[in-house]
């Protein structure tokens, strides 16, 4: 993909969109080495990295997902013919360059997304790796417009100009062959470009150590894969022969999943499914690859794929069904409807990095979109204390977090590296192949006790008496902060059981019966409550809410009113909650918005209400179970008088007021 504006998941969490113009930046002088799959656009030399520089700064750090993007030293360099109308400003670079002299380059913005960029070498005496860019920088960080006018920071401000730079290389640069990359991180887009090429120094220091032919691995069947949002996925391979093989994933409910490779997808299951790119004949031609987006409508899905299609004969080289009105993607120039999205792709993958499978069914590999070794951990009842936003998830905790996941269970590890878990009693993990013992952290809180993991509590979805027992009616669903947040929620609930957590979205399991089983969810957990403790909040109350009766004649119900409102007479039958100026507190009150993606306000609710999750864009107060209206006050007789039409205050009515509280929606109260 490109440098498009982004939310961070928040982190991950990047949440990204797809950008609506296509090409971004590049040399044009020198011209850098030919990237297959953008021949003819070398500004297109880039990919999205939501998690590592999150539109709106510049992020120095972020790094691209091989050094180079898949060229590599002695890869031919791009012809004058290949830039399109930026033709005139293209040119080959010297044969060599000095040590201690200059260089003379010219580099276009395409798309302008301003940030800051900078130059680079690595000898070919040492492996291509970033660490030996970053070893040698040879010019400052610089403002992509400093050419014009640095202070000028408008997005797009040059999109299709270009601008020369000279720069100076080191005096102690080594001679001989070197690859010298520009990179550039955007600023009001998660993208990062680079261009390569290779040239020959001259007159610098002697070179020292063999040369090496150590590059980037990159996978021969352009096979890349990322999701939105994203998220740790687990994926296995069957029925394998000669020309196809098979795919069962495991990811959350409703996540899509974007599949690059150069292969043809013919069947698939548990998920929709629509192409977003189409190779120029078919994936498997040996050509530019096919790009599927899945949509997985349970936690796991799959799909069978050829690997080696011949359209004569789909039976003998992949399978029976392998037709080509099968396809997923349209093959050999037919026509065939695409993702809605696809207007507007722009070919640059999400932070491509190694893609690793099983080498038998019977194993899982899993693969994570980001994820670095840290010192974060993971404890399925605690989180990752002391970071609200790493403790949100396990993917959270693994990728932006740099953590590693770890689980408060015992887990055996055998010779063939399969892994099973089995609750934990002690706070002790043993690795049967090093006989070494870990301790991982304790908690003293009487709080955590109040829990109990479900099978493992990691990676789990609950459940009622079955695996697939999952019915609307069992559960509430909560937008919280934490794990914590969510446990809280529960505590506070008389009716609950347990409790179902991933990403801030909090289910509070309420079926009489409790938790009876579980399924298996990446990134989830599920934990079963014991009951006993107490907690603070959020509180219960018996005082009125927003536009709540609150006094009048014959009322019988309660007078007072929650945090942040007064009780207004409105005539000698009806006094009402209304917001009060001057006793403004910071929690939503009831109706209002407490959370979402790219909410900034409020995420507490005054007391009596807790934040109900409606969708990932909208979390809503609502009642608490017990507090007041829950169920309706009692009122004497009496005959009703008629009285003038009042003016309500505005409330959004996503969520409906009712009596009882629902997962999402509940029946309109008529009555006050």
């Amino acid at each position: 993909m490109k440098c498009t504006g982004s939310t961070g998941f928040g982190y991950l969490v990047v949440l990204w969109a797809l950008p609506g113009v296509f090409g971004h930046g590049a040399l044009t002088k020198p011209m850098p080495r030919l990237v297959s799959g953008q021949e003819y656009c070398p500004w297109c030399v880039g990919e999205h990295q939501p998690v590592t520089n999150p539109s709106g700064s510049v992020h120095r750090d972020a790094e691209p997902s091989s050094p180079c993007l898949s060229s590599q030293p002695g890869d031919a360099p791009y012809t004058t013919n290949r830039y399109s109308s930026y033709q005139s400003y293209a040119a080959a670079g010297e044969p060599t360059y000095t040590a201690g002299g200059t260089m003379e380059t010219r580099i276009v913005l395409d798309a302008d997304h301003n940030g800051e960029a900078i130059f680079e070498y690595c000898p070919h005496s040492e492996s291509q790796t970033e660490k030996c860019f970053r070893d040698r920088p040879i010019s400052e960080w610089t403002d992509v417009h400093a050419y014009w006018d640095a202070s000028n920071q408008l997005d797009h401000w040059k999109s299709g100009q270009t601008f020369p730079q000279t720069v100076n290389l080191p005096a102690d640069m080594p001679s001989g062959p070197a690859t010298i990359r520009w990179l550039w991180v955007c600023k009001y887009t998660d993208e990062i470009f680079v261009s390569c090429m290779d040239t020959e120094i001259v007159g610098g220091s002697s070179t020292t150590g063999a040369a090496t032919t150590t590059t980037t691995t990159v996978s021969a069947s352009g096979e890349c894969i990322w999701t939105d949002p994203p998220v740790e996925l687990q994926r296995t391979p069957r029925e394998e022969k000669e020309g196809r093989v098979c795919w069962d994933y495991v990811v959350p409910v409703g996540t899509k999943v974007y599949y690059q490779s150069k292969t043809d997808i013919y069947n698939k299951w548990n998920s929709e499914a629509c192409c977003l790119s189409a190779a120029s004949t078919f994936g498997s031609d040996g050509g530019n690859p096919n790009i599927v987006v899945f949509t997985a409508t349970i936690g796991n899905f799959g799909f069978c794929e050829c690997t080696a299609w011949d359209p004569s004969n789909p039976g003998t080289s992949c399978a029976g069904e392998a037709t080509a009105e099968n396809m997923v993607c349209p093959v050999l120039g037919a026509q065939k409807e695409m993702c809605g999205e696809s207007t507007n792709w722009d070919g640059l993958p999400v932070g491509c990095g190694t893609v690793s499978s099983t080498a038998s069914p019977s194993t899982t590999t899993t693969t994570t979109t980001a994820s670095t070794e840290g010192c974060c951990y993971w404890d399925a009842e605690t989180g990752c204390p002391g970071n609200d936003y790493c403790d949100q998830s396990k993917s959270n905790c693994e990728a932006s977090c740099n953590g590693k996941w770890k689980s408060i269970v015992e887990t055996t590890v055998s010779s063939t590296a399969s892994v099973t878990t089995t609750p934990a009693t002690t706070t002790k993990t043993t690795a049967a192949t090093t006989a070494t013992i870990t301790t991982l952290p304790t908690t003293s809180t009487t709080e955590t006790a109040m829990f109990e993991p479900v099978d493992g509590g990691v990676d789990r979805v609950c459940r009622g008496s079955t695996p697939t027992d999952n019915a609307l009616e069992y559960f509430t669903v909560a937008s919280v902060n934490s794990l914590e947040e969510c446990k809280q929620l529960c505590m506070a609930n008389s009716a609950c059981k347990g409790i179902e957590y991933i990403n801030r979205r909090c289910e509070i399991w309420m079926r009489p019966e409790g938790i009876g089983a579980s399924s298996e969810g990446v990134g989830y957990v599920c934990l079963r409550y014991l009951g006993g403790g107490t907690t603070t909040h959020p509180a219960k109350s018996s005082c009125g809410q927003l536009h709540d009766q609150c006094g009048g004649e014959s009322y019988m119900g309660s007078t007072c009113c929650v945090s942040g409102l007064k009780c207004e007479l409105k005539d000698t039958s009806y006094s009402q909650c209304v917001m009060d100026d001057a006793n403004v507190v910071s929690c939503a009150q009831i109706w209002q918005q407490c959370g979402g993606n790219g909410w900034y306000g409020s995420n507490c609710c005054v007391e009596g209400l807790t934040c109900v999750w409606g969708n990932e864009y909208y979390s809503q107060c609502l009642r608490l179970p017990g507090s007041l209206l829950e169920e309706k006050p009692k009122r004497s007789p009496r005959l009703r008088k008629s009285r003038q039409a009042l003016t309500m205050e505005s409330r959004p009515w996503l969520v409906q007021r009712s009596s009882t509280l629902s997962a999402t929606t509940i029946d309109a109260d008529s009555e006050l």
